[in-house]
C-alpha cells in the first residue's frame, strides 16, 4: 500500500473515487469533496457541500476554456460543478 486516506470526522463514504490527471477526486461522508493527489494521497484542495455527497465524480472540459470541471450531486439533489485544478465553484442548483 502506497498511501490511505481517512474521512475527518465521518465513519463512510457513499461516493465513488475517480482519477483524473493524475488527481482522485472524491466525495466524503463528511460533506467534502476532496481532490487528493493520486502518487502521494496528499490534499490538493476540498469544497465543502450542503450534504453528504452520493454520486462518482465526473470530470469534464469546460467549454471555451482549457480547463476542466467536477460533477457530483449531495443526498439533498443538489448538483454542483467545480473547478479540477482549484476546487472553486463554478455552479451549483
Amino acid at each position: 500500500m502506497k498511501w490511505a486516506f481517512g474521512f475527518p470526522g465521518a465513519s463512510a463514504a457513499n461516493a465513488q473515487p475517480t482519477i483524473v490527471g493524475g488527481l482522485l477526486f472524491v466525495g466524503g461522508g463528511d460533506r467534502k469533496v476532496y481532490a487528493l493527489d493520486a502518487k502521494s494521497g496528499c490534499i490538493r484542495w476540498t469544497f465543502a457541500t450542503e450534504a453528504v455527497v452520493r454520486t462518482a465524480m465526473s470530470v469534464s472540459p469546460i467549454s471555451g476554456t482549457d480547463q476542466f470541471a467536477v460533477f457530483f450531486g449531495d443526498v439533498r439533489a443538489g448538483a454542483y460543478a467545480v473547478n479540477a485544478t482549484t476546487g472553486a465553484l463554478i455552479w451549483k442548483t
